[in-house]
């Protein structure tokens, strides 16, 4: 487990290494791409805040390189038909970056999660979202806190190429909860011995200085709930809670 460093300055280490073994490229491009190289699909699931995904993507655009951030339509934490995050998730496109569906079964309203038909339903539902927003073709998918028969699944979902397939599972690494559970991500990316690669990173735990999973909470939940109502400021912290259960608050 690795937790040191969540700063901006080791990102951009860890983009600068895979830079020099191969591609950084966002997930959509994965089935396009015919070249022997080695090539890492770059993935962002934003659970809690636009904000910090557009930061990200700066310094990406910055270094040359795309990624895919991936959304959750109906969010209780952030709403993509808010006139400011419509303006990010432009920005973002702009940038040459992909958005694609983050796929929560709750916000999503699947009553049956073993009835396949009604979760296909709720992902085209929301895939049609997120076009009326963005403008964009929805071409790639991941799940929050998947279901069993998704991990290591089929390679398409509903028209979209699944992050969670087992094809792009072989190596696999991310900071959710704000910790590399595999250790070093650098470490990690030394003994990569594969073609292609999945790198997962939530923005949230990202900042121009480290901070812990609970500082980093802490300090969104401070400027989040700033203007809120008491029961407001309540619920709001409950459904953070409930986003990052495993990280301390």
């Amino acid at each position: 487990m690795f937790q040191t460093d969540f700063s901006y300055s080791f990102y951009k280490k860890i983009i600068d290494f895979c830079n020099e073994i191969g591609s950084i490229i966002p997930l959509k491009e994965y089935d396009r791409n015919t070249s022997n190289e080695i090539n890492f699909i770059w993935r962002h699931d934003i659970d809690i805040s636009l904000n910090y995904a557009l930061t990200m993507a700066k310094i990406e655009a910055e270094h040359g390189i795309f990624s895919t951030y991936m959304i959750i339509p109906d969010s209780p934490l952030y709403q993509i038909q808010d006139t400011e995050n419509r303006k990010i998730l432009c920005e973002i496109l702009e940038m040459g970056h992909e958005i694609a569906l983050h796929f929560d079964i709750e916000t999503a309203g699947v009553k049956n999660p073993a009835d396949s038909n009604d979760i296909n339903t709720a992902i085209n539902r929301d895939i049609k979202k997120i076009t009326n927003v963005c403008g964009t073709e929805v071409n790639s998918i991941s799940f929050h806190r998947p279901l069993q028969k998704f991990l290591y699944g089929e390679t398409y979902i509903c028209g979209c190429l699944n992050a969670y397939s087992s094809e792009l599972m072989e190596f696999y690494i991310s900071d959710s909860q704000g910790s590399w559970r595999e250790g070093n991500p650098l470490t990690s990316l030394s003994k990569f011995d594969s073609s292609v690669g999945q790198i997962l990173t939530h923005p949230i735990w990202w900042a121009e200085k480290h901070m812990t999973p609970t500082q980093t909470l802490k300090n969104h939940l401070a400027r989040q709930t700033k203007t809120m109502t008491r029961n407001e400021s309540a619920n709001y912290k409950e459904i953070l809670k409930q986003t990052v259960p495993g990280v301390r608050q």
